[in-house]
């Protein structure tokens, strides 16, 4: 297999994404960051409560 250069990689013409293929990327960034934001809000609350689980030692499992 041949080694190819970095100028010809950028040389390389690609067609541009259609219209509505942009517009389905853009939906789904705005959508995983919308998801993003809601999973971390409550981090910070969750992190600041004392565990209210243990290690049962006796028994090797989380209770």
């Amino acid at each position: 297999m041949k080694n190819i250069s970095k100028e010809k990689v950028f040389a390389l013409r690609l067609p541009p994404f259609s219209l509505s293929e942009q517009r389905l990327v853009n939906a789904l960034k705005y959508l995983q960051a919308e998801t993003a934001a809601e999973l971390d809000a409550p981090l910070p609350a969750i992190l600041d409560q004392p565990s209210k689980l243990r290690y049962d030692t006796s028994l090797n499992r989380m209770e």
